[in-house]
């Protein structure tokens, strides 16, 4: 994996074919990069000069390389990545059009999204206003305090670990842009913007294959996973229906 992955995916979901063609939704995609890490003086030329990261364009060739390559049928242009990942998904809401009703936010960290449950989660967004995918908490979940000692023990009930995409109604997330910037606040997710408002967010249960991948730890899982869905898919496909079910399948591939 390159050193500098890419940040964040905006994909803006088109209402005409939301309504006409539920199963063959176009999507317009604003692609964002940004460098995880970035020294103090770094970061302290970049707020001086503006949002916009030095290497904006380092990607753009990667991604036009497999756009075409997939023969992928819907449109892309690219939005200027920020310093924070509130900074990117703000230049990529300025680049969709007019008519976008939803805005999905996908960080590229997760390439294992699945099709099917991308799609509740932006049918959930049409109808709810905001909508994330999430699963179940598996583990234990204690609150520790400074010096490591247990708290308490959280009701495992009521957790839910959040995922990407994260799908808003462009009118609700510009409202909440002014909020954050009037009042200066920073949101470590898209959907928080949201909650600070005070408005509901919906949680779509999505799929424990939607990982992110972030160490090779994390690589070696996402590759199992995707031999998985191969080796069934080469067995038959009634084995292969069985193993999408539970292995993911890349949505730019499908879309």
């Amino acid at each position: 994996m390159p050193d500098r992955a890419p940040r964040s995916v905006v994909a803006e979901e088109k209402q005409s074919s939301l309504h006409r063609q539920p199963h063959s939704t176009a999507y317009e995609w604003h692609c964002s990069t940004r460098k995880r890490q970035l020294s103090a003086p770094s970061r302290r030329r970049r707020q001086a000069n503006g949002s916009q990261h030095p290497q904006a364009n380092d990607y753009r060739p990667l991604f036009m390389e497999h756009y075409i390559t997939a023969a992928i049928d819907c449109p892309i242009c690219f939005a200027q990545p920020g310093i924070e990942r509130q900074d990117s998904v703000y230049n990529g809401l300025q680049a969709i059009s007019s008519s976008a009703k939803l805005v999905a936010v996908h960080d590229s960290a997760r390439p294992l999204i699945m099709e099917d449950d991308a799609r509740r989660c932006m049918h959930d967004a049409l109808r709810v206003g905001a909508a994330v995918l999430g699963v179940a908490v598996k583990p234990t979940i204690k609150q520790v305090d400074a010096l490591g000692n247990v708290v308490q023990t959280l009701e495992r009930a009521g957790l839910w670990e959040v995922q990407t995409p994260q799908v808003i109604r462009p009118a609700l997330l510009r409202e909440g842009f002014q909020m954050v910037r009037s009042n200066h606040l920073a949101v470590t997710d898209d959907v928080s913007i949201i909650e600070a408002m005070g408005l509901p967010v919906h949680v779509t249960k999505g799929s424990y294959s939607n990982i992110k991948v972030t160490t090779p730890d994390d690589m070696m899982v996402a590759e199992n996973l995707l031999s998985q869905q191969r080796a069934a898919a080469i067995q038959g496909p009634h084995l292969a229906a069985s193993a999408a079910e539970r292995s993911p399948v890349g949505l730019s591939a499908k879309l």
